[in-house]
Order: C-alpha cells, then structure tokens, then sequence
C-alpha cells in the first residue's frame, strides 16, 4: 500500500458504498457533484489525494451514461 486509503462514493448507490466503508472500517471522503442543467457534470474532492490509495464506489446502473461519466471523472 502507497498511503492511507481514501473512499469515494459516486451517486449512483450510496448504500453500497456506506456499506463498504463500515466493513473496511474506512470513513467515506467528502466530494460534491454537481449536475448543470445541460446534463455536464462537476465533481470537486474536499481532500488531497496525494500520496494515498484511492477507491472510487459507483454502479453503473440507469442512466449508465451518466453514472460512467460520473465515475469517469471522479
């Protein structure tokens, strides 16, 4: 392992991801997205991830574009 793990949960299934977090006993980092009317999505992490190992927890259920595009630039 490089550093301390970081967690991040997209939108998608935050049960899931709350759920990962208790079991690894990690706590979820703090994001904001943020979707535009014109469907452009902004994502800002409230933690540097330098120097640390980062997991990001999305599904990629319906509206997959969106969600993959979440994931994508989380």
């Amino acid at each position: 392992m490089y550093g301390g793990i970081k967690l991040y949960a997209g939108s998608a299934c935050p049960d899931l991801a709350e759920d990962i977090a208790a079991n690894l006993e990690v706590p979820l980092c703090e994001r904001t997205i943020t979707t535009f009317p014109n469907e452009n999505i902004f994502v800002k992490l409230h933690s540097s991830v330098r120097g640390q190992d980062c997991y990001v927890i999305q599904t990629l259920s319906s509206p997959v574009h969106n969600n993959l595009m979440e994931l994508l630039i989380l």
